[in-house]
């Protein structure tokens, strides 16, 4: 699909995928509207205020003026705004509530207003639950936590937007994102990073035996954009590559880069911690049913170093 001169919202657009999606729809010169309370990595804000081809609106998704406002002249939406942290869910079960679904419904609301002719909502693989198998799109959903019920009923939402209303909504499932400019310090990526940076012991929660499958965020973004082609909205998408690894694994991988260029190897430290409530032990994509025959441009081997390096000359914005 050619965006040039598209008008497209990306909520949640100064956050860690927002912002490289918003990166990546710049260069195909869309004009770009970000919706983003800014809650978290205000100094995103500076990437974009001299950006002629985009405008920042300060609000939330939870408030219908913020959303009808940055909804106006839209032609493609990018839902990418919620409170995506499992443990937050558990701590805060009726806010995360109140933001995912909340939210959602007054972006399904904006947006049939505005009549947009593509909707993109970025759900999440956690409405799978624990697989034992490598998960498809038809996959039994059995999510856990509250963050996975309420993306899960965020999904059902735009399901039915697009059945009642003929919305033409896609909803994406991405399995774990990683890249630089992730500050969350609950991801097992970003927070072992920083604390190698620091000086400090990687830290994992249970055994480190949960599995997950690892996806560079530019390969995620250029597979969000792809999908804008997608039509068959009654099956939702996976974004996935496969790539497993359990915590243990991942954390020596992260170690095994960072001390590579180190005459000394410090020995390989992990404390073991209660296992994480809401926890599930293993999901990893069926990659034969991805949209466009996807398959990732970025190794977790050239990904990690990428993010590591990021970390380390940006000690600035997170320190």
């Amino acid at each position: 699909m050619n965006l040039k001169n598209k008008n497209i919202l990306v909520t949640g657009g100064l956050g860690f995928v927002g912002g490289h999606l918003v990166d990546a729809l710049l260069e195909k010169g869309a004009n770009i509207t970000i919706l983003d309370r800014c809650a978290r990595n205000k100094w995103s804000i500076e990437r974009y205020i001299n950006e002629e081809n985009c405008k920042i609106i300060i609000g939330d998704i939870i408030n219908k003026n913020n959303v009808w406002d940055a909804m106006s002249g839209v032609d493609i939406v990018f839902n990418l705004a919620a409170q995506p942290l499992v443990p937050e869910s558990i701590k805060h079960p009726d806010h995360t509530a109140i933001i995912n679904v909340r939210g959602m419904l007054n972006v399904l609301e904006a947006a049939r207003e505005e009549n947009i002719k593509k909707f993109i909502h970025m759900s999440s693989c956690e409405v799978y639950g624990n697989h034992g198998e490598p998960i498809n799109p038809d996959s039994q959903l059995l999510a856990h936590s509250p963050y996975a019920c309420s993306k899960l009923l965020c999904d059902r939402l735009a399901h039915s937007w697009y059945k009642t209303y003929d919305m033409p909504i896609t909803i994406v499932r991405p399995f774990n994102i990683y890249g630089p400019r992730d500050l969350t310090p609950s991801r097992i990526i970003p927070a072992t990073i920083m604390k190698l940076i620091r000086g400090e012991q990687p830290i994992i929660e249970g055994e480190g035996k949960q599995i997950r499958d690892f996806n560079y965020v530019t390969d995620v973004v250029g597979e969000l954009i792809n999908l804008l082609e997608y039509t068959n909205y009654d099956k939702p998408m996976n974004i996935g590559s496969c790539n497993a690894f359990n915590m243990r694994e991942i954390i020596t991988k992260i170690q095994e880069i960072f001390f590579r260029d180190t005459p000394i190897k410090p020995k390989i430290l992990i404390d073991l911690r209660k296992e994480r409530k809401g926890e599930v032990m293993k999901m990893v994509c069926d990659t034969s049913m991805l949209y466009s025959n996807y398959r990732p441009k970025t190794n977790i081997e050239t990904g990690l170093k990428l993010t590591i390096n990021w970390f380390k000359e940006n000690k600035k914005l997170w320190k």
